[in-house]
């Protein structure tokens, strides 16, 4: 159960946890092996992203082309293809469209950004 003022330990596979910590909780903290790479209000870490994630949908034969070239958050099947959420200051490309942050957003760009071992991993591991 989370309570507002509770420590919490984000999963990437808990959508949902993600959703109630940004609902429910004022401070959370991102921790990887032991290190705290972030700790703040949801609301302020979402804040920080705002016109820097984008959205792409591409053929899952596209997706590892796509890693080389951009800062790839997170990937995900959706209507057959693979949608791709990017980190990036200016728009990574013409197909490219604009995405709201969420804390999933926070999260794997905190990863990527504070540990390249767990860069790779995040990149490693996320389903196509």
């Amino acid at each position: 159960m989370l309570r507002p003022s509770a420590w919490v330990g984000l999963t990437r596979r808990s959508a949902h946890i993600v959703a109630d910590v940004s609902d429910l909780c004022q401070k959370m903290a991102i921790i990887n092996d032991g290190t705290l790479l972030l700790m703040g209000e949801p609301s302020r870490a979402i804040a920080a992203l705002a016109g820097k994630i984008w959205k792409k949908t591409v053929d899952k034969s596209e997706v590892e082309h796509h890693q080389q070239r951009f800062q790839v958050l997170s990937t995900r099947l959706f209507s057959g293809k693979t949608l791709l959420r990017i980190y990036s200051t200016e728009q990574p490309d013409v197909q490219s469209q604009p995405a709201e942050a969420d804390l999933e957003d926070v999260y794997f760009w905190t990863l990527k950004r504070r540990s390249p071992d767990a860069a790779r991993a995040v990149a490693s591991s996320q389903p196509n």
